[in-house]
């Protein structure tokens, strides 16, 4: 079963994706994703802005506004900065060439905290793979 995701814009509210570890266009009103896909999805009122960060697919047990059915919600980032921050980490995996899809539900729980640490640092979350069993693309 596929996840669906809704994209919307509305004067005072934007959700939308912001990654998907498979190819997708940001241009429909509802986004399809399979099972096993590492999404990140936002949500944007005013100045305010919450990311989450999920795997698709069946037993999930998180219900998240505009995303259809339930998912293994990894991260949830609750302030723009903290949006920022796990955006870099998932750009700084992708320049290393790292599979994203194939890193550990454990990996990306650590992350949740990292971003959230005051001390916040990415090659903390870089080091964290050696522990993983990836594929380089």
């Amino acid at each position: 079963m596929k996840t669906a995701v809704r994209n919307y814009r509305s004067n005072d509210i934007i959700s939308e994706v912001l990654y998907s570890s498979e190819p997708f266009e940001n241009s429909s009103d509802e986004l399809f994703f399979n099972v096993g896909n590492i999404v990140i999805y936002a949500i944007s009122q005013g100045k305010k802005r919450k990311a989450f960060l999920f795997r698709t697919g069946p037993g999930g047990t998180d219900i998240l506004p505009g995303v259809h059915p339930s998912v293994n919600l990894l991260v949830q980032a609750k302030t723009r900065e903290k949006v920022t921050r796990l955006l870099k980490i998932i750009a700084s995996l992708n320049r290393r060439k790292i599979e994203i899809v194939s890193l550990s539900d454990s990996f990306f729980l650590r992350v949740n905290v990292l971003i959230e640490n005051r001390d916040f640092k990415i090659r903390d979350a870089l080091a964290w793979t050696q522990y993983e069993n990836f594929t380089p693309q």
